[in-house]
């Protein structure tokens, strides 16, 4: 894990907002996409189901954490099945945490963090979403006990909100860490994240994803030769260099799209195309839309979350 904590330095959470809330039998929350927001969810009391955009439900156990990495619509719920369930009022906050909650009534407790980021490297190289076993936070020292604290800690004055801070950070830390505890088996996240060469290559890309890379620049920033850079850098990402590459300045892109009030010819130049047609091409093969397209369904849907 030492191979990579400079990555973890550079990640900062802002804005957190903080809450228990209280999911009943045969009850469905949705929460609708936000931009710019990461959350976790922790379950307290019971067994939780997340859908996330429409794909395979994730079972989220009593201990367990959930990361999404990225806001998408999602939905809460206690059954594995949507049709077992009908969709609930807003979210029922416990002002009290799991103890004000009411005892054996079948539902679940949920602490949820949901938090502005900064962008990093490092956010991109996450799965957009990752579950944190019971074991992996037993295993990560003083893990639980900030856990904890962070949960009952409110803002009152300004010293406990510079302290909140700080808390909001050493927490952003501690789900990543574990996050890359919880990929380690997997070769291909476990090697992305600790090869030095392929991650100096990775943070040169997230730095400057406009400028005119090619394979062979690429190639010679990682000292290897480019058939052996290709070969490993698909190996450990599971993406070829230019693939991941496009990846990256569309998803930039689309952050600018919803940010800045500013021409699409001009987002798809500052992220590195020449050739507004070639953005549009690429932006749709990712996110099925076009760019003018997204912004407006995006900023539809902040407005409609408020």
């Amino acid at each position: 894990m030492h191979g990579h904590l400079g990555l973890l330095e550079d990640l900062r959470f802002q804005g957190c907002r903080k809450q228990h809330f209280e999911l009943r039998a045969a009850e469905t929350i949705r929460r609708d996409a936000r931009r710019d927001f990461a959350t976790f969810y922790y379950v307290r009391r019971g067994r939780i189901w997340v859908e996330v955009d429409r794909h395979v439900p994730v079972p989220v156990d009593e201990g367990c954490i959930l990361v999404l990495n990225r806001w998408y619509a999602h939905t809460i719920r206690m059954t594995e099945r949507a049709e077992d369930s009908h969709l609930c009022a807003p979210i029922r906050a416990i002002e009290g945490g799991v103890n004000e909650a009411a005892p054996g009534d079948g539902g679940a407790i949920v602490f949820s963090s949901e938090a502005s980021t900064l962008d990093s490297p490092f956010k991109g190289m996450l799965p957009y979403i990752v579950l944190i076993s019971r074991e992996t936070i037993a295993k990560t020292p003083r893990f639980q006990s900030i856990l904890d604290i962070y949960q009952q800690f409110t803002e009152t004055d300004q010293l406990q909100a510079m302290i909140d801070r700080r808390l909001d950070e050493m927490m952003a830390i501690y789900l990543l860490a574990c996050g890359m505890r919880e990929l380690a088996p997997v070769p291909s996240y476990n090697a992305r994240l600790d090869d030095d060469r392929i991650k100096q290559v990775l943070l040169e890309m997230h730095q400057h994803p406009e400028a005119r890379w090619s394979v062979s620049d690429l190639s010679e920033r990682a000292h290897l030769s480019r058939s052996g850079f290709i070969d490993r850098f698909k190996a450990v990402i599971g993406a070829t260099p230019m693939n991941y590459l496009a990846r990256l300045r569309v998803e930039r892109a689309a952050d600018m799209l919803l940010k800045e009030a500013v021409p699409i010819s001009s987002i798809s130049y500052r992220v590195g195309y020449h050739s507004e047609a070639a953005f549009h091409r690429a932006f749709k093969k990712i996110y099925h839309a076009s760019p003018g397209d997204y912004r407006r369904r995006a900023r539809a849907d902040v407005q409609q979350t408020g």
